[in-house]
């Protein structure tokens, strides 16, 4: 299953700092598929989000990946300014070029750039699955963030242009389909 690429969204320092829902959970879980990725010889892609606000300006330490997660030298990175990590990015002929027609997405935030993501992803032909539990989110002024996660999950996420996966899903799919 060469076919397949981690696409780790927006997990950056000046996010993960402000302790959004089960980031406990949510960082072990990347961590997991980041290095089953690895360990297949599958690409882990990586997406900054940049823009003049602090913790998204270019450059500065908030605006890196989250170590506990981070990029190894040679993986891809990018850096977007809209929600979506296809629109004006190298993605789309990133993944084209490397055979790529499916993706997992992880990281953050769940309603924003995740949402837009996949759904920009199935618009361009991508099969979109999402990671259980390697997502999150913030609270914000009308839900909080564990009933925007359990919504996006079950509601918007699933069966319609994504499909929700477990890790261990995941990790069977990929496992049996790389022997």
């Amino acid at each position: 299953m060469k076919d397949i690429g981690l696409l780790v969204i927006d997990f950056q320092k000046g996010m993960t700092k402000y302790m959004p829902y089960a980031l406990d959970q949510t960082i072990h879980t990347i961590q997991s598929l980041v290095s089953l990725f690895r360990t297949q010889g599958l690409p882990v892609i990586y997406v900054r989000h940049t823009e003049g606000e602090e913790e998204f300006k270019e450059g500065t330490d908030d605006w890196q990946v989250d170590p506990r997660v981070g990029p190894l030298p040679g993986e891809f990175i990018f850096n977007k300014s809209h929600s979506s990590s296809f629109k004006e990015t190298p993605l789309k002929p990133y993944l084209n070029e490397h055979g790529i027609q499916k993706l997992i997405l992880c990281g953050m935030q769940t309603e924003y750039c995740i949402d837009t993501t996949a759904k920009a992803g199935f618009e361009h032909g991508f099969e979109i699955w999402i990671a259980d539990q390697g997502h999150t989110t913030f609270d914000n002024s009308v839900i909080p963030a564990d009933k925007i996660y359990l919504h996006y999950n079950k509601i918007i996420f699933n069966d319609s242009f994504s499909k929700v996966l477990t890790y261990k899903e995941i990790e069977k799919m990929i496992l049996s389909h790389n022997h």
